[in-house]
């Protein structure tokens, strides 16, 4: 996870004007997957909790409870300690310990449901590792369970599962105004192939614009035509075949 730095457009209610779980409908400014402890985008979020509901969500039990001590109690805020899986009920976790960072400063950031994403990284980190059993939620029930009806901004880092688990998101549901996502392990660990190639086409059929926000993200903002539901202009763009439209995606003007 590196830290981003982009200016949210907001359209959210105002912080606490519902609450989860209530069943009352709610919109959020930013929905945060891998939230880490949330320090590494402590900007963003402090933004977003600003112009609306926040919901942060981390699996790894240790970076949970200081996330609990950073936001328990604060309006507009709603954690849950959850890994955002293929499947709902319980997911077996590969997550980081305390002394990952003994490893590399971003040790505590590569926990994953792939097994190896860590040691792929650092050969260093098998030992400092630990598998667990994480309650875990598809995208659909997790906006089911906290009643969310709009997001301006998703901002997903899974290490490793974006791209799959972005594959199951409901857009036609709850379509994000805006996505951040990891791509640089799209098709397994510092690798992008297909995988990312057919979901970033997806993306275009679907109204959304993407662009290489770093070396590490891409952000998919949706247009307006997608917005108001009309019909998309250039949802069919020209180009041999499907690489050539990735890369016409990715770096037109």
């Amino acid at each position: 996870m590196r830290a981003v730095t982009i200016r949210l457009k907001v359209g959210a209610q105002a912080p606490g004007h519902n609450d989860a779980g209530t069943g009352k409908a709610m919109q959020f400014s930013l929905v945060l997957i891998g939230a880490h402890n949330g320090s590494k985008l402590a900007e963003m979020i402090a933004g977003a909790r600003g112009a609306g509901n926040v919901l942060l969500v981390e699996p790894v039990p240790f970076l949970f409870r200081q996330l609990e001590q950073q936001f328990a109690g604060q309006p507009g805020v709603h954690l849950r300690n959850v890994c955002i899986s293929t499947s709902d009920g319980k997911a077996r976790f590969t997550a980081p310990l305390p002394s990952a960072t003994s490893v590399a400063a971003y040790g505590d950031q590569l926990g994953s449901l792939l097994p190896d994403h860590a040691v792929n990284h650092l050969g260093e980190m098998a030992g400092h590792l630990e598998t667990i059993e994480v309650e875990s939620r598809t995208f659909e029930t997790l906006i089911a369970e906290v009643g969310i009806t709009a997001i301006d901004m998703l901002y997903c880092d899974t290490e490793g599962m974006d791209v799959p688990l972005l594959e199951l998101y409901p857009f036609e549901k709850v379509p994000p105004a805006a996505l951040i996502f990891e791509f640089k392990h799209a098709d397994g660990t510092f690798r992008v192939g297909r995988k990312l190639g057919h979901f970033l086409i997806r993306l275009d059929d679907m109204g959304y614009r993407a662009k290489v926000l770093d070396i590490e993200n891409i952000l998919a903002e949706r247009i307006a035509e997608a917005q108001a539901g009309q019909p998309l202009k250039n949802a069919s763009r020209p180009g041999a075949g499907k690489l050539a439209r990735m890369l016409q995606i990715l770096f037109e003007k």
